[in-house]
């Protein structure tokens, strides 16, 4: 069946990016925007990375920002309140400077404008852990505009994170196709292949893909490069 929707994973798939250099800066100015307002830096990475944890592990019909929340407030309960009303500025301000940890792959920028010529539904499926200010910054980062995609998941309208299976098929309920109508193109062979295991023709790129590849999970595995040039054929 002719695909009409493609999922695309952002980091290291469309937008590479040295994810350890990526969050010792994030951390870092993290602890350093918030630290002179009396937050301790060590207990604000700690409540964030326990708050992450609880979304990777969301099983509830609460969104992931609000499980994010509930988790964050049991680590950090009098930082709560005043690290939410001062985020925003930091990602706005601060954020900007993480951008250091990416570059910009034209190869990506070009694959999606393919897409979008062949009149394809774009959903930007990256792991929504990160707010919708965060995300579509990396988005740019990556030379793309938010407006490519019909939707980006991000923990405010997410209620699931890969690799767990449900966060595809909810993907699949609200653009209203079955498996058989979408491709999904990522780079880690863990948490992109869970759309494999719900019926998803999946393509790994394997310019920057994940080491670990799972054993009951049959997926093709090409270069950017080869995307661009095989394109027809995959859909």
């Amino acid at each position: 069946m002719m695909k009409k929707v493609v999922f695309l994973d952002l980091d290291n798939t469309l937008l590479p990016i040295d994810e350890a250099l990526f969050y010792q800066l994030y951390f870092g100015e993290l602890g350093r925007y918030f630290a002179p307002f009396g937050v301790n830096p060590k207990l604000l990475i700690d409540a964030i990375l326990q708050g992450t944890a609880a979304m990777r592990a969301n099983e509830s019909e609460k969104t992931n920002m609000e499980v994010f929340w509930q988790t964050f407030s049991i680590h950090l309960p009098q930082e709560t309140p005043f690290v939410q009303s001062h985020l925003k500025t930091f990602y706005t301000t601060k954020f900007p400077e993480v951008k250091k940890s990416a570059s910009l792959d034209a190869r990506s920028v070009q694959f999606v404008h393919r897409l979008q010529e062949k009149g394809l539904r774009l959903i930007l499926a990256t792991n929504p852990l990160f707010p919708a200010l965060a995300t579509h910054q990396r988005v740019a980062w990556a030379g793309l505009d938010v407006n490519m995609f019909e939707k980006i998941t991000t923990m405010e309208n997410a209620k699931r994170c890969k690799p767990n299976p449900e966060y595809f098929i909810e993907l699949m309920k609200e653009a209203h196709v079955h498996a058989d109508e979408v491709l999904m193109i990522g780079n880690d062979w863990v948490e992109d292949t869970a759309a494999a295991r719900v019926g998803i023709q999946t393509t790994i790129v394997s310019d920057h893909a994940t080491k670990e590849k799972p054993h009951d999970v049959v997926c093709e595995s090409m270069t950017m490069d080869d995307l661009l040039l095989k394109i027809d054929s995959i859909l």
